[in-house]
């Protein structure tokens, strides 16, 4: 186990994430290469009395570490096909294209989301709202196993027939129990699907928004969307409608918006899933961001249009529902926000306004919760929206669950969920 103090060379650079906003500040820093080393972190940290952290890609925020111990994952990237089975094995480490690259050699494809740089198992233990999940639901609801390091530095292999309190929160609920080493899920017969992005000009906001939202209330569950108002840095605005069709009839399906208003680009096509990441074409580089996202049953386009600020670098609606509205399976799991029909999330580059002008926006929904990794707060913001991302009764239990696995509080940052 290697160890990193502040000053020490390569400090600053473990340290960081791709949200580069959010800053770590950890006494000590173990950079893992294996269980074992994440083994000997956990255990070095109960023994000197520290708090632990965890980070991989560092994409979400969080409560950042300011002092305690900071495990990195980054380095424990292996991934394994099991062509035959249709599933995947990762690290803590592995990243979507990670598993995107070699699954599809097979004819596969993972429930990933719209970048191939966001961490596997961060954006699934909160969910994950994919590509195609209105067609197979939440990423988390196809874990069939995990792997996971608790307080008390034993490594348990979890499943729903091996610790299925633990296994049900780990797929959904986000919390910070321990630090997952490595996860097993399934992977699904896709090879090709239909999708690419319809891009118009920003002064047609309105006209696209209304279009879309009509639109929605009649799509198959093989077709996953969203529409986006995107002011590009020294580019004019745009609106954007992204769409991944998992079946057949994708032209047919999506000739109502072809017809919404005039069309500056049209990259709808039949494409293979490895090359999915060109739907949204999410940065790939680091850069200090800030962004927050509630749960709707409907959406006011006018309003939210009208409080579109021009700092906001991305004002996007997703149509959720259809698979993801069902429960997972037999045993279920911690996912939140199933019942809702849309998400609204605005991201920007930090900065004061745009924080500001992105609050605002939050207002004109309303009080409403959010799917956890839509988050993206830090400090108490995030401790408040918490006890509103779940129901009451799942909040209850995953606060019972995280006192028997962590009854010191050690796992105190990440996303600490409280009664």
């Amino acid at each position: 186990m290697r160890i990193l103090k502040p000053g020490d060379t390569g400090y600053e650079q473990e340290t960081g994430g791709f949200n580069l906003a959010v800053t770590h500040r950890p006494d000590v820093v173990v950079p893992a290469e294996s269980a074992e080393d994440v083994i000997a972190a956990i255990r070095h940290a109960t023994d000197a009395g520290l708090p632990i952290a965890i980070m991989s890609t560092g994409h979400g925020p969080g409560l950042p570490a300011d002092g305690g111990l900071l495990v990195t994952t980054r380095r424990m990237g292996n991934v394994t096909i099991d062509a035959a089975a249709r599933t995947a094995r990762v690290q803590a480490g592995a990243r979507w294209g990670d598993v995107i690259r070699p699954a599809s050699a097979y004819g596969l494809a993972p429930l990933s989301g719209s970048s191939p740089g966001v961490g596997v198992i961060g954006y699934t233990v909160g969910g994950g709202i994919g590509l195609m999940s209105r067609a197979y639901g939440f990423a988390a609801d196809r874990v069939r196993g995990l792997e996971i390091v608790t307080a008390d530095g034993r490594l348990r292999h979890v499943s729903a027939v091996h610790e299925p309190d633990l296994f049900w929160a780990l797929r959904g609920g986000k919390v910070t129990m321990g630090v997952i080493t490595s996860m097993t899920f399934d992977l699904l017969p896709h090879a090709h699907v239909f999708g690419g992005s319809l891009i118009y000009p920003g002064d047609s906001a309105r006209e696209v928004f209304t279009a879309y939202l009509d639109w929605t209330r009649g799509l198959p569950e093989a077709t996953t969307t969203s529409v986006a108002l995107l002011r590009p840095p020294g580019a004019p605005p745009v609106v954007a409608v992204r769409v991944v069709h998992a079946g057949a009839g994708g032209e047919r399906v999506v000739a109502p918006m072809r017809a919404a208003a005039p069309i500056l680009a049209d990259t709808l096509a039949d494409m293979p899933y490895r090359d999915t990441h060109t739907v949204y074409n999410d940065p790939e580089g680091p850069l200090p961001s800030w962004g927050r996202g509630v749960l709707l049953d409907d959406v006011d386009a006018d309003a939210v249009l009208a409080a579109a600020d021009e700092s906001l670098t991305v004002v996007e609606i997703r149509h959720l529902g259809g698979a993801m509205a069902r429960e997972a399976g037999n045993v279920g799991n911690a996912v939140g926000g199933r019942e809702a029909a849309y998400s609204l999330s605005v991201h920007a580059v930090c900065a004061p306004e745009a924080i500001k002008a992105g609050d605002a926006l939050m207002e004109v929904a309303g009080p409403r919760p959010a799917q956890v990794n839509l988050l993206g707060l830090t400090g108490d913001a995030l401790r408040e929206q918490l006890r509103v991302a779940w129901r009451p009764e799942v909040i209850r239990r995953l606060a019972e669950i995280r006192r028997a696995y962590d009854p010191s509080g050690v796992f105190r940052f990440g996303y600490p969920v409280e009664e």
